[in-house]
């Protein structure tokens, strides 16, 4: 049996155990990466490299450093701000605004650093106050993907760069340009938005508590001890030059992902925060999930399953169907794909050049296929391997067979709304 074959069976026994709930969170994981060192599959430095992955450390750090900030002051000053908004009106309407806030958001920050942010806005929510925050964190995780690379800025020129270099590759002398980008995600985003407003309801009612992973003892020691305001004013410090470096990533590189370990360091020496407490928050359950995710999607790389997958549907389409036919298949694929794997470049570099290839050989216009699987590899919202929807799961302690009832019928709607667009536009 091919190692791509064993790296399948095990992702697909991993993907049971987490559905089925029967083991700790980030387990799973885990243990799918060990099971693939004991065969011979992978290495030890591939499987567990996860663990050293940026997102991972920048993960970790930003996890500590709100948990200190919501010890302070200013979260009673916005959850008091927040009451006075929410005061009134419908809980629905602050949960508006908040999607709103996330999609603005997602023209500046990438999905990880978005995630922890928007987690801990919704920690200061009082309890009891309209819709509880557990039902908004999965909703706006997912419209933190779905509103991902809609905008031409940062990281998204280099999906749309990659796109029209595909395209002309293959002889087809028209590209994308950055209008249709905008116009081929506004109306699915749209969509999922109202989507969102009408289907959280199936979610279920708690409310959120970030997980830093202290135990409950510590923490009512910790907030018997008021903090100083020096403390407080560099927990905040620490905290908005965390959040503006996130806006910087391209600019910044590598340095991004260890400021909040520099902020945490800081302090550690002012003894606002003990060793045991950095020790407890690095290994929190998300940072489980989050390591031994991105080392099975390093994994599945290497061993060429993500190119097993396209040939496969290569040789499935042949080269007589129609654009709507190809562009539909290779949309879903993609969305899978990413779900699967955990990586939107991977499965947008491995199945847009097969998707274009396929629809210049039909005599087609490649450019709706093309457009639709790169826009569906930022729409994994289903599996926990993003890693949006890693931290939400893991920070609203979601059971993952509970939330596919949200994610799987708002996944066939944006992506179905996606193809339509595509198609309409070329």
């Amino acid at each position: 049996m091919s190692q791509a074959y064993i790296v399948l069976i095990v992702m697909a026994v991993m993907i049971v155990a987490m559905v089925s709930d029967k083991f700790d969170f980030g387990f799973a994981p885990v243990a799918a990466c060990t099971i693939l060192v004991l065969t011979g599959t992978a290495t030890v430095q591939q499987a567990y490299g996860g663990f050293i992955n940026n997102n991972t450390i920048l993960t970790a750090g930003y996890v500590i450093i709100s948990s200190l900030f919501a010890r302070t002051t200013a979260i009673h000053k916005l959850q008091a701000f927040l009451l006075k908004v929410q005061k009134g009106k419908s809980g629905l309407t602050l949960f508006a605004v908040l999607l709103i806030f996330t999609v603005i958001l997602m023209t500046v920050m990438e999905p990880g650093p978005a995630t922890l942010l928007i987690c801990l806005v919704l920690s200061t929510l009082p309890a009891g106050g309209g819709i509880p925050s557990g039902q908004m964190l999965l909703p706006l995780a997912s419209m933190v993907d779905i509103g991902a690379r809609k905008v031409p800025m940062g990281m998204t020129m280099v999906y749309i760069l990659a796109l029209n270099n595909f395209i002309t590759n293959a002889g087809f002398s028209h590209t994308v340009s950055m209008g249709t980008w905008i116009i081929a995600g506004a109306v699915p985003l749209l969509i999922a938005f109202v989507y969102s407003l009408v289907c959280y309801r199936v979610l279920p009612k708690k409310d959120l508590k970030i997980d830093a992973g202290e135990d409950k003892n510590d923490k009512q020691e910790e907030q018997t001890e008021k903090l100083k305001p020096w403390q407080e004013n560099l927990i905040y410090i620490s905290f908005i030059v965390t959040t503006i470096a996130m806006f910087f990533t391209s600019q910044l590189g590598n340095i991004v992902y260890v400021i909040p370990l520099v902020g945490i360091g800081l302090m550690y020496f002012c003894k606002i925060i003990s060793f045991k407490e950095i020790r407890e928050g690095m290994s929190s359950p998300i940072i489980y999930l989050l390591g031994g995710m991105f080392g099975l999607a390093d994994i599945m790389a290497a061993k060429g399953v993500t190119k097993m997958i396209g040939s496969g549907l290569q040789a499935f389409l042949g080269h007589g169907s129609s654009i709507w036919v190809i562009t539909f298949v290779f949309a879903f694929a993609a969305t899978i794909m990413a779900n699967l794997t955990g990586s939107n470049m991977g499965t947008t570099m491995i199945l847009t050049p097969i998707a274009v290839a396929v629809a210049v050989a039909s005599g087609l216009d490649p450019r709706a296929a093309g457009l639709a699987t790169v826009i569906a590899s930022n729409a994994a919202i289903i599996m926990p391997m993003d890693t949006a929807i890693g931290i939400a799961v893991a920070q609203g302690h979601y059971k993952i067979g509970r939330t596919f009832v949200y994610t799987i019928p708002l996944t066939i709607i944006y992506i179905t709304a996606v193809v339509v667009m595509c198609c309409l536009l070329f």
